[in-house]
Formats: C-alpha cells, structure tokens, sequence
C-alpha cells in the first residue's frame, strides 16, 4: 500500500470486509508517522499483519497486489523493472506511473476515453506512444474472459470513470443492511429507469 491515508485506509477496510487473505501489508508513505498510524490500525483494528517501509523497492518485492493511494500529481514510480511481472497494481491515484511502465506493462481500464484525460498515467502513455495500443481491455472484458493477461508483465488496473470503490462501498453497506433487516423498500424511488426513454 503505497499511501497511507484515508483512501488507503478505506481500501484495506474493505480487503477485511471481504475477508481477503493477506499475509502482509507493507506500508509505504512519504511521512513515516502516516505510514505508522496505518499499520497500527491495520494491526490492532483489523487484525493483519502490517510493517511499515520505507522505500518502494523493499516494499514492492514479493507483492502480490500493490495499491497505489497518492495525491501524487505527476508520476515518480519511474525505474524500468519497478514492477514485475505478474504483479497486479491497482492504479487508484492514477498518477504515480511513469509512461515508460505503463507502455511495459498489461493495462485494464474501466472507461478508456475518461482515463485517457488529465495527464494520468495512462494519458501520458497515449502521449508518448502516439496511439492506445498499450490498453490491453476494459473491466468488463477481463470479467466476461474477453481478454487473456500472460505473467510476463505486469498487470495495471486504471479505475478512472468507474467509480468503483463507490459501488464497493455501497455493495457492502447495501449487503450489510439486508442481512441485518435494516432496509426498507420505497417503490417508484426511481422516477425513470431507462436511459433514453422508450
């Protein structure tokens, strides 16, 4: 988790919702003292194990899934082989990434005009390269098996357009209150359901 406010602090939440298995959160933060107030929710909060680092290499080494929660304005994850192959980042700050390793890496998008905008990551890498070839599919391919990620790169999501951990969240509290009989049922809450009408 590179990033430790509350973001970061949201998404490890919901890993935990989930009941994720982690052998351990390597917490990575420009302010060490952030990065220690994490791992000590992390730690005594939700139950795993966490350590504080101080250098992404270290804490990169031996990850399975790194989450980068920034506010980063523009990319400092520049060296060649940062990630490695297989690797899968969720890229939720969207601008930590060179476009050097986006171009060198498998990249899923959720909506590809929305996060080809703004100088991400990503929007960078169309820059450089002149075209969107670097874009190996959309959430929804990956999810119907439309597209196939081989373990020779590493693999970026880019959630921008989405909002994804907006509808994270809801499931889960949505989720929550039913099995808790706290919901109630307003018919017609919905004025229009269709999107253009009939």
């Amino acid at each position: 988790m590179v990033g430790s406010g509350i973001i970061a602090r949201n998404i490890i939440e919901f890993f935990a919702a989930e009941e994720w298995k982690v052998g351990e959160f390597a917490i990575v933060d420009r302010k060490p003292e952030y990065a220690d107030s994490l791992v000590t929710h992390v730690r005594d909060e939700l139950g795993f194990s966490a350590s504080r680092f101080d250098d992404l290499p270290t804490a990169f080494d031996g990850a399975d899934v790194i989450v980068l929660a920034t506010t980063a304005p523009e990319p400092y994850i520049v060296e060649p082989g940062a990630f490695a192959p297989g690797q899968v980042v969720l890229n939720i700050s969207l601008r930590d990434i060179s476009a050097d390793l986006v171009l060198s890496s498998h990249n899923v998008l959720d909506d590809i005009d929305h996060c080809l905008t703004a100088n991400t990551s990503p929007h960078l890498a169309e820059q450089q390269s002149g075209n969107r070839d670097f874009v190996s599919g959309v959430l929804a391919q990956v999810i119907r098996g439309e597209v196939s990620l081989d373990a020779e790169r590493p693999r970026i999501f880019s959630p921008f357009g989405l909002g994804i951990l907006d509808l994270a969240v809801g499931s889960h509290i949505h989720r929550r209150a039913v099995e808790s009989g706290q919901t109630q049922a307003i018919d017609g809450f919905f004025g229009e359901t269709e999107r253009w009408g009939s």
